[in-house]
């Protein structure tokens, strides 16, 4: 038994909110870097950019790429830098005319790039789209256009203990008065009730988007009373002492054919399954959900909210990052007093 397996099976899952986040595969359009050159054609040689460059997961993607080159039948030349130089470096290369074949993106950043001008649609080469979840669809899509596709795909939920829990005598909370009290009561020493990650980037926006949504926040209005509570519920749990306070330091060219071609086996009925499973992470194809779930009973919980999952992206499209931007600045500032929830969002929107 893995540490992982042990992790999943001794502890167990309350959903609340949907919110999905993939890595999404999509085409560039601006001068291509392929061995075939510009112009289009057959390319011998793929060049794929990604921002995988810590482990496990540079491996397990480095399988599945070349699992994919061999069924395409093609060379691949795979870069990778960190994730948060990601995006600068795609904006310099296509202003240089200088992009990958095969870009590898957070699924927020996608319509940003692709409002650039920077990606090719994947209906150009007639990709079907039609068996993935709505959500990363909307998560894909620019101007009614599909630019990339997810594989697999993560999203949140609230993990407790089983033991810790029935030895304190804890029914596991269902509501935000009740996560405070067992919060409270499971606070001892040096072990805190409840912990999450407020970090100031995209990850922890995502992290804060459930409680958000679940109390009729919106990305559209942050500047809202619904807003303002789901964040004291955060500040509360702090200062209170139920969650440490370094949470806010916690993390999460012209195309050639046979880049489309290589999108498409990645997303695959295949691969898909083997990203999900090497990965612990959820089919983004609507006809595996159900027969992952049976493989993996443990991840039940998230694969039965992938159906309905909302993507970060669905609503402000090319506009999220700004907003994600103010979400986590919000966070940050009302988690270390410089701002109350009432105050956080507007101050965040100002600068």
């Amino acid at each position: 038994m893995t540490t992982r397996e042990y992790i999943v099976r001794k502890k167990r899952i309350l959903v609340s909110g949907a919110v999905a986040a993939a890595a999404t595969l999509a085409l560039a359009g601006c001068g291509g870097g392929g061995g075939g050159g510009e112009g289009g054609g057959d390319a011998s040689t793929l060049t794929i950019l990604d921002y995988y460059d810590n482990e496990p997961d540079s491996t397990l993607v480095q399988e599945a790429l070349d699992a994919c080159a061999e069924t395409v039948g093609v060379e691949i030349e795979r870069e990778s830098v960190p994730g948060p130089d990601l995006i600068q470096t795609v904006l310099q290369r296509a202003q240089s005319k200088t992009m990958p074949d095969v870009l590898m993106l957070d699924n927020p950043d996608v319509q940003e790039i692709a409002a650039t001008g920077g990606l090719t649609p994947l209906s150009t080469f007639d990709i079907d789209t039609s068996p993935f979840t709505q959500s990363i669809l909307d998560a894909a899509t620019h101007e009614g256009e599909v630019y990339g596709l997810g594989p697999a795909v993560n999203t949140l939920g609230l993990f407790y203990n089983v033991d810790v829990l029935e030895e304190a005598g804890i029914e596991p909370p269902t509501t935000w008065g009740e996560l405070k009290e067992s919060a409270a009561a499971l606070t001892d020493g040096d072990r805190y009730g409840v912990a999450f990650s407020a970090i100031a980037d995209y990850e922890g926006a995502w992290q804060f988007l459930p409680f958000m949504w679940t109390n009729g926040g919106d990305e559209a209005e942050l500047d809202s009373p619904e807003n303002a509570e789901a964040l004291q519920l955060w500040v509360d749990l702090i200062e209170s002492g139920s969650a440490s306070a370094g949470t806010v330091n916690w993390s999460q060219g012209d195309v050639q054919a046979k880049a489309a071609e290589f999108v498409e086996c990645m997303s695959n009925e295949e691969t898909s399954l083997s990203i999900a499973e090497s990965r612990y992470l959820v089919p983004t194809r609507t006809d595996l959900i159900d027969g992952y779930i049976e493989q993996v009973p443990e991840m039940e919980a998230f694969g039965e909210q992938i159906k309905t999952a909302r993507a970060r992206t669905a609503q402000l499209g090319a506009e999220w990052p700004k907003a994600a931007t103010v979400i986590y600045n919000a966070v940050q500032l009302a988690i270390t007093g410089e701002a109350t929830a009432d105050e956080a969002f507007a101050k965040a929107a100002q600068g």
